[in-house]
């Protein structure tokens, strides 16, 4: 069965930020960029500076991200600001097997395994529950580790956190200057 199609009105945000005249800008020293341990040149090559920025608003912004470049790193770590608790129907055991997988693929994830505990996003346990680890390989990108958690999912309490009406944050938003986005790869590095 076919849902009808509304047509929706169309909306249109218009930005307009008054250029700064030639005598109000100011030189803007270059940063010098030490911190390449966190992936700093990497951050700063990436970040998409729109071409409608002046050279002064372009400088401020990387001054930003320079003075806030502790908070981006390529390496992972675990946090110890926050515990994650997952509750569960019941305390019985959920035990899954391993899936089949190639010697190369076990050499893979044996060396990620040992840069997890490395880094201390994981530890050595034991428990009852186990769940198994695959490799999943994306065209383009790197291997990387994931485990089915399918099993669990299915004992775990429902919790529900309702989101946020969209329209409301958009109102909330819609008179500031710059708006940007930050792709989070922190996932699962709560305890």
């Amino acid at each position: 069965m076919l849902k009808h199609y509304h047509q929706r009105a169309e909306n249109i945000n218009l930005l307009c930020i008054n250029p700064l005249k030639h005598d109000e800008e100011e030189d803007i020293p270059s940063l010098e960029l030490e911190n390449e341990r966190s992936g700093w040149s990497k951050i700063i090559s990436d970040v998409q500076l729109n071409s409608k920025l002046s050279q002064i608003q372009r400088g401020q912004l990387k001054e930003l991200l320079y003075e806030y470049s502790n908070l981006f790193s390529n390496i992972h770590g675990c946090t110890d600001l926050v515990e994650h608790d997952i509750e569960l129907e019941s305390e019985r055991g959920i035990v899954a097997k391993p899936y089949r997988m190639s010697p190369q693929q076990i050499e893979i994830l044996k060396s990620e395994v040992n840069k997890m505990l490395e880094l201390k996003i994981i530890e050595p346990g034991e428990s009852d529950f186990t769940s198994p680890l695959i490799l999943v390989e994306a065209q383009g990108k790197e291997a990387r580790p994931c485990i089915s958690y399918r099993r669990l999912n299915k004992v775990t309490r429902t919790k529900f956190f309702p989101l946020p009406n969209i329209k409301e944050l958009l109102e909330k938003v819609w008179a500031a200057k710059y708006i940007s986005w930050i792709l989070l790869e922190s996932i699962g590095k709560y305890p």
